[in-house]
Protein backbone atom coordinates (compact mmCIF):
# COMPACT_ATOMS: atom_id res chain seq x y z
CA UNK A 1 0.00 0.00 0.00
CA UNK A 2 2.74 2.15 1.03
CA UNK A 3 4.19 2.65 -2.97
CA UNK A 4 -0.10 3.23 -4.20
CA UNK A 5 -0.05 6.38 -1.63
CA UNK A 6 3.60 7.94 -2.20
CA UNK A 7 2.09 7.65 -5.69
CA UNK A 8 -1.20 9.28 -5.78
CA UNK A 9 -0.15 11.87 -3.09
CA UNK A 10 2.40 12.64 -5.66
CA UNK A 11 0.95 14.63 -8.10
CA UNK A 12 -2.10 16.81 -7.73
CA UNK A 13 -3.29 15.15 -11.00
CA UNK A 14 -4.03 12.09 -8.63
CA UNK A 15 -5.58 13.86 -6.04
CA UNK A 16 -9.08 12.70 -6.97
CA UNK A 17 -7.57 9.19 -7.51
CA UNK A 18 -6.38 9.29 -4.14
CA UNK A 19 -9.71 10.10 -2.30
CA UNK A 20 -11.24 7.48 -4.09
CA UNK A 21 -8.62 5.03 -2.94
CA UNK A 22 -8.93 5.83 0.62
CA UNK A 23 -12.95 5.64 0.69
CA UNK A 24 -12.56 2.35 -0.76
CA UNK A 25 -9.97 1.53 1.65
CA UNK A 26 -11.90 2.55 4.67
CA UNK A 27 -15.06 0.52 3.13
CA UNK A 28 -12.85 -2.44 3.32
CA UNK A 29 -11.92 -2.06 6.51
CA UNK A 30 -15.80 -1.68 7.98
CA UNK A 31 -16.94 -4.87 5.48
CA UNK A 32 -18.28 -2.93 3.00
CA UNK A 33 -17.36 -5.14 0.19
CA UNK A 34 -19.30 -3.58 -2.65
CA UNK A 35 -18.83 -0.23 -2.05
CA UNK A 36 -15.06 -0.58 -1.61
CA UNK A 37 -14.91 -2.39 -4.98
CA UNK A 38 -17.10 0.68 -6.67
CA UNK A 39 -14.32 2.92 -4.92
CA UNK A 40 -11.55 1.23 -5.84
CA UNK A 41 -12.83 0.62 -10.06
CA UNK A 42 -13.42 4.83 -9.32
CA UNK A 43 -9.97 5.31 -8.60
CA UNK A 44 -8.37 3.33 -11.30
CA UNK A 45 -10.72 5.25 -13.69
CA UNK A 46 -9.09 8.69 -12.87
CA UNK A 47 -5.93 7.40 -12.81
CA UNK A 48 -6.14 5.94 -16.60
CA UNK A 49 -7.96 9.22 -17.37
CA UNK A 50 -4.84 11.18 -15.94
CA UNK A 51 -2.33 8.87 -17.70
CA UNK A 52 -4.29 9.19 -21.29
CA UNK A 53 -4.91 13.20 -20.83
CA UNK A 54 -1.20 13.37 -19.97
CA UNK A 55 -0.08 11.62 -22.76
CA UNK A 56 -2.17 13.30 -25.52
CA UNK A 57 -4.17 10.30 -26.33
CA UNK A 58 -7.78 9.86 -27.34
CA UNK A 59 -10.39 8.43 -25.36
CA UNK A 60 -14.38 9.61 -24.32
CA UNK A 61 -14.58 12.03 -21.38
CA UNK A 62 -17.11 9.05 -20.31
CA UNK A 63 -15.58 6.33 -21.16
CA UNK A 64 -15.84 3.57 -18.61
CA UNK A 65 -12.76 1.32 -17.28
CA UNK A 66 -13.72 -1.23 -19.86
CA UNK A 67 -13.14 0.86 -22.59
CA UNK A 68 -10.43 3.15 -21.13
CA UNK A 69 -8.55 -0.30 -20.90
CA UNK A 70 -8.98 -0.59 -24.42
CA UNK A 71 -7.22 2.77 -24.83
CA UNK A 72 -4.19 1.94 -22.51
CA UNK A 73 -3.43 -1.51 -24.46
CA UNK A 74 -4.12 0.64 -28.12
CA UNK A 75 -1.18 2.99 -27.13
CA UNK A 76 0.97 0.13 -26.00
CA UNK A 77 0.98 1.53 -22.59
CA UNK A 78 0.41 -1.80 -21.00
CA UNK A 79 2.16 -4.72 -22.81
CA UNK A 80 -0.18 -7.21 -24.36
CA UNK A 81 2.04 -10.57 -23.37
Amino acid sequence: MKPVIKLLSSDPVFSGAENEFFSAFSHYKDGKHKEAIADALKSFEIIMKAILTNRQWDYGPNDTASKLLQACFKYNLVPTY
